[in-house]
C-alpha cells in the first residue's frame, strides 16, 4: 500500500468514525513497506489523539530499519509479533532479534502465537461460525481498505475469492447512510452471506499444514 492510500484509508475511517479502541496495521508484512515510518509518524500526528491503541502485526522475519524504531518510540506504538517459530525453529534466531531491537528501544511489543487453520470457503455451510464468532470475540473487528468497510478480515478475503459463487463486498464509507452503515456493522445479528462460508472462529480445531518456501 503507498503511503497516499494509506492516508486515504485512514482518512475514509475517520471521516465516519469519530474514536477508534484499537487500530492494526497488518499485511502481508508491514515491515516490507519501506514507508511504514513515514505511515506512523502521519497517523500519529493526524489522529493519534483518537485512537487507544495502535498495533503493528509483524512476522519477526524482518529486522525493523533504525528508521522505524525511532518512528515506533517516538509514537509508543505497539509491535505485536507473530510467533512461528513452533512450526518454523529456523526463524528462532531472528526472532528472537526483533525482540531484542524492541527492548533496547524501549518499544511496546507483545506476542502471540497463531498456528495455521483453515477458514473453509468452501460450498459447505457453517451455520453456528458466526455464533461463535459473537460469543468469543462480542467486539468483532472491521477491515478498511480504501473507501470500503468490510465486517471482518475474513469477509475482505472471501470478497476477492471468485469461484465459489458467493462474495463479501463491504459498504462504502464514502456513499452510505449513517442507517445503512450501522446496519452493516452492528444490524447483521446473524451475520452476513459470508459467514455461513467461514468457520471463524472456531476455525481454530481446524489446522492446515504451513506452506514452505524452498527457494
Amino acid at each position: 500500500m503507498s503511503i497516499e492510500d494509506f492516508k486515504a484509508t485512514v482518512e475514509h475511517a475517520f471521516s465516519r468514525f469519530r474514536m477508534m479502541n484499537e487500530l492494526h496495521i497488518i499485511g502481508g508484512e508491514p515491515l516490507l513497506n519501506d514507508k511504514l515510518p513515514d505511515m506512523l509518524e502521519w497517523l500519529h500526528d493526524s489522529f493519534g489523539a483518537y485512537i487507544n491503541q495502535v498495533i503493528i502485526v509483524t512476522n519477526a522475519t524482518i529486522l525493523p530499519s533504525g528508521r522505524l524504531m525511532n518512528a515506533l518510540r517516538e509514537t509508543r506504538f505497539t509491535l505485536l509479533l507473530s510467533d512461528y517459530t513452533r512450526e518454523i525453529p529456523e526463524l528462532t534466531n531472528r526472532f528472537n532479534q526483533v525482540i531484542g531491537l524492541a527492548k533496547e528501544n524501549h518499544i511496546p511489543y507483545g506476542v502471540t502465537f497463531h498456528p495455521f487453520v483453515d477458514y473453509g470457503y468452501d460450498l459447505e455451510e457453517h451455520g453456528s461460525s458466526f455464533r461463535s464468532c459473537v460469543q468469543k470475540s462480542p467486539y468483532l473487528c472491521h477491515e478498511i481498505r480504501g473507501d470500503k468497510i468490510f465486517y471482518c478480515t475474513q469477509a475482505r478475503i472471501n470478497n476477492e475469492i471468485r469461484g465459489y459463487g458467493y462474495k463479501e463486498d463491504g459498504i462504502s464509507l464514502v456513499t452510505s447512510t449513517d442507517e445503512e452503515l450501522e446496519s452493516y456493522i452492528h444490524g447483521a445479528l446473524f451475520g452476513h452471506e459470508t459467514c455461513k462460508r467461514c468457520r471463524g472462529a472456531d476455525a481454530i480445531k481446524y489446522s492446515c499444514p504451513m506452506g514452505r518456501q524452498m527457494k
